[in-house]
């Protein structure tokens, strides 16, 4: 039983390493979390709703991560509405 993530940096670090955990051990995600975490900018999904291109491949080049393009660019492309669902739960916890 896991414990419930209340801070949304971490529920959307947690549902973007989920993707990338897909197909692979956790403890391959695991081992590369700080990786990841340096990688994506700390998961702040303002900063990363901002990655275009060179991101990407910047991404794509960096070897401490799993280096598949279809996961990078999931957590790119779904970052505006995963950000935006996160606000509105965020909303819903401060009443």
């Amino acid at each position: 039983m896991g414990f419930p993530v209340a801070d949304d940096i971490r529920l959307f670090e947690k549902l973007s390493l989920e993707g990338f955990q897909a197909g692979l051990s956790w403890l391959t995600i695991l081992r590369r979390r700080a990786a990841f975490r340096r990688a994506f900018a700390g998961f702040e999904f303002e900063r990363i709703a901002r990655f275009g291109e060179s991101e990407i491949e910047r991404l794509l080049a960096d070897a401490s991560i799993v280096r598949h393009r279809g996961k990078i660019e999931a957590v790119i492309s779904v970052d505006d509405q995963i950000s935006s669902g996160l606000r509105s739960c965020s909303s819903d916890r401060e009443m």
